[in-house]
């Protein structure tokens, strides 16, 4: 690679590291490509190099910084680990990036108000891209016969995410900091076990009263 490739890309890294950095403090509103550039320690003519206006540095930095945090997902899973452990360390990296980088999470919910259609369409490929991640481990599970084969994984793959989401929503209701092992635990027991009695064990008991 080149000195001046290197020296581009560096740029580039510096403008999308300092825009998400004033657009989560300040929203897509109260930035300017002034603000940005000054923070970069550049020209405005410099940052319009590398990106044509705010909005394509806005869309360009949400993609950039959720890239990144699939990153730090596919990272968390452990070459050897079974289905289930799998699932378990990906569900407790995913909730606590979520709180790690909440006000990035809150401020993309925000901003949809002003760039409706292109946010909307990063945020779809981000969960797309973690249910086609988790819809792979499941298919890994069900060839090893840890999964059942006539579990429809794409769909198993959106409960699990519900499931993730909806503890994400409870510790943040509650103002919990970091992650509870043994949530993660139950609600991956109750993804792979269910909450219910076996069918037949349930008859047994009923018959013996």
């Amino acid at each position: 690679m080149s000195s001046e490739v290197k020296e581009t890309l560096e740029g580039r890294e510096r403008i999308l590291r300092e825009a998400e950095r004033l657009f989560v403090q300040h929203g897509y509103r109260g930035v300017s490509i002034r603000d940005i550039a000054q923070a970069c320690g550049m020209t405005n003519a410099a940052l319009y190099y590398h990106f044509s206006s705010k909005e394509d540095l806005f869309l360009n930095m949400l993609r950039h910084s959720l890239q990144r945090m699939g990153k730090v997902l596919a990272q968390s899973i452990q070459e050897g680990a079974t289905c289930r452990e799998k699932i378990e360390q990906l569900v407790t990296a995913y909730i606590k990036l979520a709180m790690e980088q909440k006000s990035m999470f809150h401020q993309g919910a925000r901003d949809i108000i002003d760039l409706a259609e292109p946010v909307h369409k990063i945020w779809l490929e981000a969960r797309d891209w973690i249910i086609g991640f988790i819809s792979d481990i499941l298919c890994n599970g069900q060839a090893t016969g840890e999964v059942r084969a006539n579990i429809e994984v794409r769909g198993a793959s959106f409960a699990l995410m519900g499931l993730a989401n909806s503890l994400l929503m409870y510790q943040n209701f509650l103002r919990e900091e970091g992650v509870d092992p043994q949530k993660v635990h139950t609600i991956v027991s109750i993804f792979f076990e269910g909450v219910g009695n076996d069918s037949g064990t349930m008859n047994d008991e009923r018959s013996e009263t």
